[in-house]
């Protein structure tokens, strides 16, 4: 199975709901108080659009402070750490960005919002007039962990790239020129670049892997904003993934917020102008994925969610991704709708003993179960994260339930928190990561939905880790 953005990227979110989940806190002042950082913060000075630095933190509850003085005519600003780039792996760090003065803090966001990495990556818009402070800290300082006050043996060294007005695989909304772009016959071209090696969003690095981002502002309740991309050669797994996230974000809760106002509807449409899938963005909503036909023109439609209020800085920022079917793992059979016909999932170690594996579903109206099974010779934890409307597929009421069976009979799981509880997690349209204690035995994954009239992108998602009981 190769690796792919979109598996990374999941296994990424149920590590981090299973491993994140047991920071204790307590509040401490940080050796310096963002105000005071702030104002001794240097003044960044890009050079060709771009600010590069590597640097040391003197402890984990310390922050390093950089001042961005925004031209008159307001400015895109990519902000990122790149850890990659350092000889060891040296902590979780953290961009916020606030005001000049550091009392007022704009958008915060911890790993990336787009790949499975513990860099923080994100795009703020910036209106002319102004200056901006950006701090970097570690996830303990952000939380106010107690963590943060813990010694460490080794060098707390990070690197930080900012980029202003970057062209770089980026495209931004014409209509900020005065040109529209509200229709499909007014779309506005993307140009879907290869990965590379060099590339840092987290990507298998090929020429059939493809990528763009899209920066733009909505105007009004009634403003739209048209994309159009053409796929390649091959049959092709597409989508959008959000690259934001609304507000300034809860430090307290671990939860990032990119600063900006807008809430965005994000829609594909084929050649004929057909929906092919649909999200409105929330806290679960961030991703739309489609089974796409090769050497044809897609269009993407950027609007305000129903129910939307325009607000100070209506910006978004969105990370199109495009790669071969072939990359995926797809159910290998059609017809395992019964436990008689349970598709055995194939399950890859990794070198620090988990079992891992994923893969690509399809429900429609003829097939609205799929059923796998698991064998297991001892017992395991599971952890497993589904989505299907989630990312945009046009599947209803999804579910996904476990079931053991064992010396021949029938059971339902336990929770590891709750007993004589059915495993089964569903809250109507979104499903959610899950965590529990499989027996030895013959385990079922029951997958089931009801497709939406959507005519295709009837997919769904699932990858799943196992880890032996001792773990």
């Amino acid at each position: 199975m190769k690796a792919t953005k979109f598996f990374k990227w999941s296994v990424w979110v149920i590590w981090l709901l299973v491993g994140t989940s047991c920071h204790d806190s307590k509040t401490y002042t940080s050796v310096v108080s963002d105000m005071d950082g702030c104002a001794a913060a240097p003044v960044i000075a890009f050079s060709s659009g771009a600010f590069f630095e590597q640097g040391e933190l003197e402890a984990l509850n310390s922050a390093a402070y950089f001042r961005i003085e925004v031209p008159p005519e307001g400015a895109w600003y990519q902000l990122e750490t790149e850890n990659a780039l350092l000889p060891v792996y040296s902590f979780d760090p953290v961009l916020s960005l606030l005001s000049a003065d550091g009392s007022t803090p704009i958008g915060s966001v911890d790993d990336s919002l787009i790949t499975a990495t513990t860099d923080s990556f994100y795009v703020y818009y910036a209106p002319g007039g102004q200056s901006l402070c950006v701090k970097l800290e570690s996830y303990q300082n952000w939380t106010e962990s107690s963590l943060a006050a813990q010694h460490v043996d080794h060098a707390l060294n990070y690197a930080v790239r900012f980029m202003q007005n970057s062209t770089m695989s980026s495209q931004y909304d014409v209509s900020a020129a005065g040109v529209s772009n509200d229709t499909t016959a007014e779309a506005t071209h993307v140009a879907m670049v290869p990965v590379d090696a060099a590339d840092t969003v987290g990507e298998v690095a090929s020429a059939d892997n493809t990528y763009s981002f899209v920066h733009g502002r909505l105007d009004s309740v009634a403003d739209a904003d048209v994309y159009a991309f053409t796929t390649g050669d091959a049959e092709t797994i597409s989508g959008v993934s959000l690259n934001m996230r609304t507000g300034a974000g809860n430090p307290l809760s671990g939860i990032s917020g990119s600063g900006t106002t807008a809430t965005v509807q994000i829609e594909i449409l084929d050649s004929t102008e057909q929906l092919i899938a649909s999200m409105s963005m929330d806290r679960l909503r961030r991703d739309i994925l489609a089974n796409l036909s090769p050497q044809t023109t897609y269009f993407i439609r950027v609007s305000g969610a129903p129910g939307w209020t325009p607000g100070a800085n209506d910006f978004y920022s969105l990370y199109l991704f495009s790669t071969p079917s072939e990359n995926f793992a797809f159910e290998a059979v059609s017809d395992n709708d019964s436990y008689e016909t349970a598709e055995l999932l194939a399950l890859e170690p990794t070198v620090d003993g988990y079992q891992v594996g994923s893969w690509l579903g399809t429900l429609d109206e003829l097939d609205t179960v799929d059923v796998f099974r698991i064998e297991l010779s001892i017992q395991h934890y599971l952890l497993m994260f589904c989505t299907g409307a989630t990312m945009g597929s046009g599947i209803q009421n999804f579910t996904v339930t476990a079931v053991n069976v064992t010396s021949g009979m029938e059971t339902e799981l336990q929770s590891g928190v709750e007993s004589d509880v059915p495993i089964e997690w569903s809250d109507g349209n979104n499903a959610t990561a899950s965590y529990i204690l499989l027996p030895a035995g013959t385990t079922y994954l029951q997958v089931t939905g009801v497709p939406s009239e959507f005519p295709s992108s009837h997919l769904y998602y699932c990858s799943l880790a196992l880890a032996g009981a001792s773990k």
